[in-house]
């Protein structure tokens, strides 16, 4: 991978070379350090095929994992303070395969699946390693090739034992999730929202939010990505965000949740909008509550200052 080349060319050869689908990424550094990978398309709804995506902007490519591509990864984070992803791989004999090094520090060993099978996305299966199926994806190379080859043979096939453990008790199969309830999910000008949240990043009661984005779960009781995502969406109806906008926010703007990890697709969009709903209906039945609470309180008021003395008072006045 030449750091000279482009997005596109990047992005072709990669297609033509390996046989894979592929989408353009922009990958970017945030002020913590942390690196962050945005989808530009929706990546799951289109074809794959470089020469007909827009590649302005991108400077890295990404590639869906599972059936698109027939590839499985595993993703070893085995330079975090106790992660037992290298003993897990070691324990299990895993083939030699091809591997990546990330710009985080970590892994990402590409392996062809076998025949006829399907596996789903899996976060710590042990500290530190996570697999890309089904609705994941990968970000395979940039041109500025900080994401790095570090095995350059082609993808060997997954043993089938292998297979059978990364399966799991509960695997995805990437298939939408269904709720009849959830509403669509409307059109939200990006510059609008990023403002929106500048300002509340930046505001004393934005501290908790803050806290989120830099990857805080001080609080949390699960503190998985979609933990985090209905903590987001909570903190953001809180704030009077709208349905759509936390949405919006959950898919491309938060760095720690499952959109981040997986990417934008159908699923990860149902995902956020059950979190958004949720958090937007938590916010009307508060209101409510209140509303209520406050009506008691008036006819209670009411009960104790008759009409006469009420009229009583405002004639002393």
């Amino acid at each position: 991978m030449r750091p000279e080349m482009t997005g596109y060319q990047l992005a072709c050869k990669i297609h033509d070379d390996f046989g894979v689908p592929v989408f353009p990424v922009l990958i970017s550094q945030s002020d913590t350090g942390k690196w962050n990978k945005k989808p530009l398309v929706k990546w799951s709804q289109v074809s794959g095929d470089p020469r007909e995506l827009n590649w302005a902007g991108a400077n890295a490519v990404g590639v869906p994992t599972g059936q698109r591509s027939g590839l499985l990864v595993i993703d070893l984070d085995d330079y975090k303070p106790g992660s037992e992803a290298r003993a897990w791989v070691d324990q299990r004999q895993c083939p030699a395969t091809r591997v990546h090094g990330t710009t985080s520090g970590g892994q990402h060993w590409i392996y062809r699946l076998p025949a006829a099978v399907q596996l789903g996305n899996r976060a710590s299966i042990v500290p530190g390693l996570d697999t890309r199926g089904n609705g994941g994806f990968i970000v395979w190379g940039d041109v500025e090739a900080r994401y790095r080859v570090l095995d350059d043979r082609m993808p060997t096939e997954l043993p089938k034992a292998l297979c059978e453990e990364l399966r799991g008790p509960k695997a995805n199969t990437g298939s939408p999730l269904s709720d009849a309830r959830l509403p669509d999910f409307g059109y939200v000008s990006e510059d609008a929202l990023d403002a929106k949240l500048a300002r509340l990043l930046a505001h004393p009661e934005g501290a908790a939010l803050r806290a989120r984005f830099e990857g805080g779960i001080k609080g949390l009781t699960d503190t998985s990505a979609s933990g985090r995502d209905m903590s987001v969406a909570a903190l953001l109806a809180r704030h009077r965000f709208s349905y759509d906008e936390i949405v919006l926010t959950l898919l491309v703007r938060f760095p720690h949740g499952v959109a981040a990890r997986d990417g934008w697709d159908d699923r990860t969009e149902r995902l956020a909008k059950r979190c958004a709903f949720r958090a937007t209906e938590e916010r009307y039945h508060r209101f409510e509550t209140r509303r209520a609470a406050m009506r008691m309180k008036l006819a209670e008021l009411r009960n104790q200052f008759p009409r006469t003395t009420q009229n009583a008072l405002r004639i002393d006045q």
